[in-house]
């Protein structure tokens, strides 16, 4: 990808970033496209765009029902952060998004499908 093609997806990323702090994360229900499409244009152009870790595991819940979500996270290596993401679900009532965050990631020993849902 051309720099001038980069910088300009950047640019976008940027002034797209502070609207992201509006959306409704419950209200989301996990199945957020607008927060899809900036983690996807974060990804694709690999965006650096003082987005720090942090700020795009707080994204991940909104997304967490799509399924390109897994593969997402593993391109923006996010993958050790899961754990916290699997926690912040099954925490918020989420327990079936929160299992199956927990089997992409190989996590069910660490995040027992079967208490999970026995929680639900």
């Amino acid at each position: 990808i051309d720099d001038d093609v980069k910088e300009r997806a950047k640019a976008i990323a940027e002034e797209w970033k502070p609207k992201l702090n509006d959306i409704n994360v419950d209200g989301s229900n996990g199945n957020s496209l607008e927060a899809h499409a900036f983690l996807q244009l974060v990804a694709t152009f690999g965006i650096d765009s003082g987005l720090v870790q942090d700020d795009l595991l707080k994204l991940i819940p909104m997304v967490c029902r799509r399924r390109q979500t897994a593969d997402l996270c593993r391109f923006l290596g996010l993958s050790e952060k899961m754990p916290g993401v699997i926690n912040v679900l099954a925490n918020s009532g989420r327990h079936i998004d929160a299992v199956n965050l927990a089997i992409s990631f190989e996590l069910s020993e660490q995040f027992s499908p079967v208490s999970l849902l026995n929680s639900y």
